[in-house]
């Protein structure tokens, strides 16, 4: 309807737009006044500007969802204030920033946000379904440039980006503060070094600060992080989702956990990249995955290693020997490697195709794992991404998704959660 249009000064308020296409339009001063936008397809960041008004879907939130914005908001809206929020996933922390980011924007006090993310993956992620919501992004070379955020946009960069920004006159921090920003968001609390980055970065910063917390399997680790951070006592928690809780609402659905330690569990007890690496290990690998691709319709899988150096090398083989199963046969599986250093991070690549991602779990903690429809574990993961593999994001991933364990711990605290 609007696509490649200059939509300059034109006012959809109270319009229904309901399955428009903006794809390819452009223009500013743009008047959204309580249009309705389910199913608009929005054009490239950044080709709307001055957005007025920017519209909201109909129900777009559940009403959990709609409780705990209301709570987050109560809690983020205060200047200076730090709050804390630990959710489940599943539950729409995107949708639920991107309403809070609405709410906030009807502030005096709010100029701009910015949201940083622990990884690139989470990064582009986070862009992307912000976009889908109708939020303005803002883009992070001009922000460079410019030297400050546009008032009403939202700037979503990497924990630790910002030292990019250091100039001849002021350290990393002050350069970051000095963008203008009224609100900071961590999407996800950062682990390693970044965290005590970012205990600096709260330590020095006058904005208003909201932490998504990681949720376990038991309880967050958020006050383990917020102590090694040295952050105690610097947060208020403004919600806490239970384990429980998720489960009887049914935001959490256990996929389904095959134990395969028995393959080469000696060498596993001996050297983690030596068994992820061995033969046999690799041909039950190739067997396994070739058994489920016979079965089930075009979707990515996913292998976890623990290294990048292992992971170069598994896909290697594998790619070897699924030429070698599937010579004749009209499909094909491929096989790649995604890395912070490879072309192909974003899961936009696979989602959809016939696929075997090989990669670290470092590099996927963060990534949305509900595309995928079989993983296979060679590796040790962290306690919230073996949360995330035995509750995916949506009890349609969780019915779809089978992960074969061949080290044993998701296997392990899969039998002591029957069900």
């Amino acid at each position: 309807m609007f696509e490649g249009s200059d939509v300059t000064g034109y006012d959809f308020s109270d319009a229904d737009l309901t399955d428009a296409s903006f794809v390819g339009a452009f223009g500013s001063d743009v008047i959204f006044d309580r249009a309705t936008i389910d199913g608009v397809h929005w054009p490239s960041n950044g080709a709307l500007r001055s957005v007025r008004n920017a519209p909201r879907q109909a129900s777009l939130l559940r009403p959990r969802q709609e409780e705990i914005v209301a709570a987050l908001f109560g809690a983020f809206k205060r200047r200076h204030a730090r709050a804390l929020a630990v959710l489940p996933p599943g539950i729409g922390k995107t949708a639920i920033l991107a309403e809070l980011l609405r709410r906030l924007a009807s502030l005096k006090d709010y100029r701009a946000a910015v949201i940083l993310c622990a990884s690139l993956v989470e990064r582009d992620q986070v862009i992307d379904l912000l976009k889908q919501q109708n939020i303005p992004i803002e883009d992070g070379q001009t922000v460079r440039d410019r030297g400050k955020i546009r008032r009403g946009m939202a700037l979503v960069m990497t924990v630790g980006a910002y030292h990019v920004l250091r100039d001849d006159d002021l350290p990393a921090t002050e350069r970051f503060l000095a963008l203008k920003m009224s609100h900071i968001v961590l999407f996800s609390l950062p682990t390693g070094p970044s965290a005590k980055e970012t205990a600096r970065l709260i330590a020095e910063a006058e904005p208003a600060i909201l932490g998504f917390g990681e949720f376990g399997i038991d309880e967050s680790n958020a006050k383990k992080w917020l102590s090694r951070a040295g952050l105690d006592g610097k947060f208020d928690v403004a919600y806490q989702y239970g384990f429980k809780q998720a489960v009887e609402d049914g935001i959490l659905i256990q996929s389904e956990v095959i134990d395969r330690r028995h393959v080469a569990r000696a060498i596993y007890d001996r050297d983690l990249e030596k068994f992820a690496l061995s033969k046999s290990v690799t041909e039950e690998i190739a067997s396994d995955f070739r058994m489920e691709y016979d079965l089930r319709d075009a979707a990515p899988a996913l292998v976890l290693v623990p290294s990048v150096e292992a992971a170069e090398r598994l896909a290697e083989h594998l790619s070897n020997l699924f030429d070698r199963f599937f010579e004749g046969d009209d499909r094909k599986l491929d096989v790649l490697v995604m890395s912070a250093r490879s072309e192909r991070r974003s899961l936009a690549a696979v989602r959809g195709r016939d696929v075997v991602v090989v990669a670290t779990a470092t590099f996927v903690q963060t990534m949305n794992l509900g595309v995928f429809r079989l993983i296979g574990v060679l590796a040790r993961v962290p306690e919230p991404l073996m949360a995330r593999l035995l509750f995916p994001s949506t009890a349609r991933a969780a019915a779809d998704l089978r992960v074969l364990d061949y080290v044993g711990s998701i296997a392990d605290e899969a039998a002591r959660r029957p069900g």
